[in-house]
């Protein structure tokens, strides 16, 4: 028997929710992957990294210093400094605001129409982060050009939970998960993996300070 998406969403969220023991936590993701574990939660997003991605990069300069960098002001540029940014920008007709963090991170509002928009969700959501650091949870994975230095940057990063998505096996790297669902030599975007990733990764368990682990009485879809 098939189920609509929409049955199988509601399934989900309702037994993440009775599993997830904590709700004061924030997830730093270099794309939206994170804003579905909220929406499962029925919780207000307790993280500013919604509806954006950055650049592996970016995103590595950016988790070892995140309090730092977070407590800037944002200012907005024309241009990235990443040329496959601005490629990317040219060729699909985008035109959303890149924001700039500490003069070196940049936060690509991809599903932003405007900086007003996009600056005052990005504070309101920084304002409702957790202030314990206990509770960051850090999401990377193998996309945008991601070379094998980054990945192994992450993996050596000083966080406590951390997890990176990868498109083959990488059993070198204690944070990588394998998604053997990607066709594209990358991991699918962070709306699709947030589907395909449950199969392989049991968000739940990391949330709660376990290992991730994926349990084999859970449906593939929780």
């Amino acid at each position: 028997m098939k189920f609509s998406k929409s049955v199988l969403f509601a399934c989900r969220s309702k037994v993440v929710q009775a599993r997830v023991r904590w709700r004061d936590f924030t997830i730093v993701s270099n794309n939206c992957w994170g804003a579905h574990i909220y929406q499962c939660l029925g919780e207000p997003y307790r993280t500013p990294f919604v509806g954006v991605f950055l650049a592996p990069a970016c995103f590595i300069r950016l988790v070892p210093r995140l309090r730092e960098y977070l407590a800037q002001s944002m200012r907005f540029v024309e241009r990235s400094r990443h040329d496959f940014i601005n490629s990317m920008r040219e060729e699909r007709g985008l035109a959303y605001p890149i924001g700039c963090l500490g003069g070196d991170v940049e936060i690509q509002f991809l599903h932003y129409q405007s900086e007003a928009e996009a600056s005052d969700k990005w504070c309101r959501r920084v304002e409702r982060m957790t202030r314990d650091d206990a509770r960051l949870f850090f999401k990377f994975c193998d996309r945008d050009g991601c070379s094998l230095t980054q990945l192994a940057e992450f993996d050596a990063t000083a966080v406590a939970h951390k997890v990176c998505f990868v498109s083959k096996p990488m059993a070198h790297l204690r944070s990588a998960v394998w998604i053997p669902d990607s066709k594209a030599g990358y991991v699918p975007d962070g709306l699709q993996l947030s589907r395909i990733s449950p199969s392989y990764f049991d968000a739940a368990s990391w949330i709660n300070g376990c290992d991730g682990q994926p349990r084999w009485w859970l449906p593939s879809y929780i």
